[in-house]
């Protein structure tokens, strides 16, 4: 199973930290969530999911994730195209390298990370489609890449990482610079600023981090915990403009009480935003270990409209199922959005053209062990 299992953890009633203020909540207006079909769900067994999903108009989205047979140490690409209206089959389906992130700075240009490699990871690089069809730009041997993230402000700049190098591409060409430590998520609204967010520690015992890059060097910056709080991790952050970003992640106790965790940063600051933690948060895990709660991505639309996503346990959790979460922010406050009826699984990134138009892509577990991607749009994006 792809489910993350980074031991993170938070603790109900969020305080202050670094002396972050905490506004005031107010009511929002969710969007509407419907699921949409789309290939790859596969066979008994079988392992496929969708990790990664960029829109740059209503009718343009690309998902990426990777497929995997039962019984099979092997996997492949799964590439999906969202036209206004269904999910089908993108060039790059079926193939190794395998794509791990996305993002789309224009209707006719993506930028994807990739592994090579069947059975191990023998190298990392970055593939770019023109809308017809992928090609090899970067590519560096690595023996460690999970989710690389990548961000891209123009089609003639983009930036990504992954264990010993920062790579920024100028439209033509690749240059080095120092990697930052602890990211896993990246945002770059500008060609001079990107924000990461992720965690610092080990890996059963993470701090949420943030990190600000300037073009030629990363300043991190490391949470510490709040009274009662043992682990925290950030997963996903979204910057609307130069000066306001926003990340998305979870904290949890010594007693295992998980609540989502949302900070903002002003362009000089980071503090903490109310959010709300819906489902079980008494501190009970499903069998399998997963948390009750997990923000996992984010994506700001604007200054005043973002979409954060990943899973809630609202069930019996000796079952250990998880259903998709999103939460919405209309400018004052947080709220959670209404999940399609029978949906289950995780939401692994979100993506708006424009606020209130955004698709959100996961995967979801079924009774015979297979586990297929999931794909959610809001009504106004068909």
């Amino acid at each position: 199973m792809r489910k993350r299992t980074i031991w993170i953890v938070f603790a109900a009633g969020l305080y202050s930290m670094f002396g972050l203020s905490v506004p005031s909540t107010a009511g929002a207006s969710p969007p509407s969530w419907t699921i949409s079909s789309g290939s790859g769900a596969g066979s008994e067994g079988s392992d496929n999911a969708m990790m990664s999903v960029a829109c740059h108009a209503p009718s343009t989205c690309v998902a990426v994730g990777t497929a995997q047979p039962q019984n099979s140490e092997s996997e492949t690409s799964l590439v999906n195209l969202w036209n206004g209206q269904t999910w089908s089959t993108g060039p790059g389906s079926g193939a190794n390298p395998i794509f791990r992130q996305v993002a789309c700075p224009s209707t006719n240009r993506c930028f994807a990370t990739v592994q090579t490699g069947l059975t191990q990871v023998t190298g990392y690089g970055v593939w770019v489609y023109n809308g017809q069809t992928w090609r090899s730009i970067f590519r560096r041997p690595s023996n460690q890449l999970e989710d690389a993230p990548i961000s891209c402000s123009s089609p003639n700049h983009c930036v990504t990482f992954a264990t010993t190098s920062t790579e920024v591409w100028s439209g033509s060409r690749w240059s080095s610079r120092p990697s930052p430590r602890g990211v896993s998520a990246l945002s770059c609204p500008t060609a001079k600023l990107c924000v990461g967010a992720g965690s610092m520690g080990s890996r059963n015992n993470p701090t949420p981090s943030v990190a600000v890059f300037d073009g030629q060097q990363w300043r991190t910056t490391v949470f510490p915990l709040p009274v009662g709080a043992q682990t925290g991790w950030l997963g996903g952050v979204s910057c609307a403009s130069s000066s306001w970003c926003v990340a998305v992640g979870t904290t949890q106790t010594k007693g295992e009480q998980s609540q989502t965790l949302i900070v903002e940063w002003n362009g000089k600051a980071w503090s903490q935003m109310p959010s709300p933690t819906p489902g079980i948060t008494t501190g009970h895990l499903g069998t399998n270990g997963n948390y009750l709660i997990q923000l996992e991505g984010v994506d700001c639309s604007s200054t005043s409209s973002c979409v954060a996503v990943g899973y809630d346990t609202t069930a019996d959790p000796s079952l250990a199922v998880t259903n998709p979460l999103t939460m919405s922010y209309d400018g004052t406050s947080w709220s959670t959005d209404p999940a399609p009826a029978s949906a289950t699984g995780t939401l692994s990134s979100v993506s708006c053209q424009s606020p209130g138009r955004c698709a959100a892509v996961g995967w979801t577990d079924t009774d015979s062990q297979t586990v297929a991607p999931l794909y959610e749009v809001t009504s106004a994006l068909k």
